[in-house]
């Protein structure tokens, strides 16, 4: 499958980590993953030396936090995804300072908790990241019963369609889910009101997601095709989801005027509020990076 060689994931030194941590030692085996680095990034007013803010979670030293993040490792990681990983610890802004290391380091992948207390944080990483990001809920468990992916009938949709057929295969999976939504707004309604272009949509994009299926031909899977017609993409994969219930949800980030892969969608941004599943969100690895950069350079002059 398409390998996720170097994976960053996000830590907090809370109540979340451990269950992140072990759907990284799942995930990370299936990517056949080379290094996992475990990135914890403490506020800017916390004080090197005694670790002491009002708003750090854990009044240590870095040296006590990084003894806490190896007990944690340890107790969750398999011994040979022990030998790959390596702790990070940063002082900064958490988005910015995760931006940062992806970009210095050259990771495939970042893995953050979806925070249901603060969609904005996870919307932000997934938004600015200069590659795919795994959104993980704090209850999701570490196995593949059920993988997901959620096409947009672009050419791009054939990348992360196949990681999807891939990584069901890896998991002996006998059947991928695909879903394609079709956009219906009130003009489309006027339109099958006075019996033109009716279906016209619905057909074109069967015939696009037909197209994308052809290339899984030579998986050994069953591939279940949905179609459903709703007002906004959003709303029919989020209903798609909750009858499915899939263990992952594979999708593609860009927007509709495909101009870049660096902006997400509108769809995807709201997706990550409603869809209760761990989210992939494809990215081309490198997509925007000197644009990225540029902002930071400006976030740190600011700062």
């Amino acid at each position: 499958m398409k390998r996720f060689k170097k994976i960053l994931v996000s830590i907090h030194l809370d109540e979340t980590d451990r269950s992140i941590v072990r759907y990284v030692n799942h995930f990370s085996r299936i990517c056949d993953a080379d290094l996992i680095d475990f990135v914890c990034v403490l506020p800017e007013s916390v004080d090197r030396e005694s670790g002491a803010s009002a708003h750090f979670v854990s009044p240590f030293s870095e040296e006590q936090i990084h003894s806490e993040i190896s007990d944690l490792l340890e107790a969750h990681l398999d011994v040979e995804q022990r030998k790959i990983s390596r702790i990070t610890l940063a002082t900064g802004q958490l988005t910015w300072e995760i931006l940062r290391h992806v970009l210095k380091g050259e990771f495939d992948l970042i893995v953050m908790e979806k925070d249901q207390r603060n969609f904005l944080l996870s919307e932000k990483v997934a938004r600015k990241s200069p590659c795919s990001v795994l959104l993980v809920n704090p209850s999701a468990e570490p196995n593949f019963r059920k993988v997901a992916v959620a096409s947009d009938g672009s050419s791009f949709s054939k990348d992360f369609i196949e990681l999807a057929a891939n990584l069901a295969v890896n998991q002996k999976l006998p059947r991928l889910f695909i879903f394609h939504c079709v956009e219906r707004g009130w003009m489309d309604r006027f339109s099958q009101m006075e019996g033109e272009g009716e279906n016209d949509k619905t057909a074109i994009a069967n015939e696009k997601l037909n197209a994308l299926i052809g290339y899984l031909k030579n998986y050994p899977l069953d591939v279940s095709k949905n179609l459903a017609e709703e007002s906004d993409a959003w709303r029919g994969i989020n209903n798609f989801c909750e009858h499915l219930d899939p263990d992952i949800l594979v999708v593609g980030a860009r927007g509709k005027d495909s101009r870049s892969q660096l902006l997400l969608g509108g769809n995807t941004e709201q997706l990550i509020r409603v869809v209760d599943a761990p989210m992939l969100i494809y990215k081309s690895k490198g997509v925007g990076n000197e644009i990225l950069q540029r902002i930071i350079d400006a976030e740190s002059l600011h700062s």
